[in-house]
């Protein structure tokens, strides 16, 4: 069974969308992702679920597998570090860039299906990944995904 290491390095290096999935508290990580996708000729989208406190609070206290409610490593510490973090993203990823709300009755799903078919639905604006596009029909897309490279995911 192929660990989910090797599964992604297996999408990032061939032609399949990747979807990365994280907490978006540490902005740094966010970035370097971003950069490696780019160097391996991806578009870039960053789509930011986001919820008031208290209803991360209680969809934490629902989880079989929950954090702590507050202090070191608690679900309200990472919700201010994700709060603080998304005019950094709104920078970083520029009109590639959808924060939603997910409480309840809050979420847009017209917006949201509006803007990722937008996205999904474009020409591919990377430079590196038009080469690539434009070179397909002399073999395989292949991209090398290099051990330093996935030590970012």
């Amino acid at each position: 069974m192929l660990g989910i290491n090797n599964v992604l390095k297996t999408q990032m290096g061939g032609y399949f969308s990747v979807i990365l999935d994280g907490t978006g508290k540490t902005a740094k990580k966010m970035e370097a992702r971003k950069v490696a996708m780019e160097r391996l000729g991806y578009d870039t989208f960053a789509l930011i679920v986001s919820t008031s406190l208290p209803v991360a609070q209680e969809r934490n206290a629902k989880r079989e597998r929950s954090l702590p409610a507050t202090g070191e490593g608690s679900v309200e510490q990472i919700w201010h570090q994700v709060q603080d973090n998304i005019p950094y993203y709104q920078q970083l990823f520029g009109d590639n860039c959808l924060v939603v709300n997910n409480d309840p009755g809050k979420l847009d799903i017209a917006e949201l299906q509006a803007k990722m078919k937008k996205f999904f639905h474009s020409p591919v604006a990377n430079p590196i990944g038009q080469e690539l596009l434009a070179n397909k029909d002399k073999g395989s897309i292949t991209r090398d995904v290099a051990p330093e490279v996935m030590d970012k995911f």
